[in-house]
């Protein structure tokens, strides 16, 4: 879909567009850290910046990311906007909540121990 085609049918304001990143994505997927003058580290960092622009208030901030589909890129975003906030500063927590295929852990290079369905049903590894 076009972004001229989300703003046509999406009431919702357009914070800004991510490019398609086309070559192959190592096993950390943190481009805003490891390329940050890149066009598409340009790109987090404007998101970014229009994301302090929606509130003033103090206090957390909960965004979520997710779609139906595979492969669309929900971990790239998250590990990149993520981490693109902590850049500032800002304290980042990021919960996979992919209960079949979770890979967020693996772009941070840690182990994934403890799953979500193990806290959800309170028994730990």
């Amino acid at each position: 879909m076009t972004l001229a085609e989300v703003e046509r049918v999406s009431r919702a304001s357009v914070l800004g567009v991510i490019p398609n990143y086309k070559k192959s994505l190592e096993e950390t997927q943190i481009i805003v850290a490891k390329k940050p003058k890149s066009m598409i580290s340009e790109s987090f960092r404007s998101v970014r910046t229009n994301l302090q622009f929606i509130s003033n208030e103090k206090g957390s901030k909960l965004m979520v990311i997710t779609s139906t589909i595979s492969g669309e890129g929900k971990t790239f975003i998250a590990v990149n906007l993520g981490a693109s906030l902590a850049l500032l500063g800002k304290k980042v927590l990021i919960l996979d909540f992919d209960m079949r295929k979770p890979r967020i852990h693996q772009s941070f290079n840690v182990e994934n121990i403890k799953g979500m369905s193990d806290v959800l049903i309170n028994r730990y590894p």
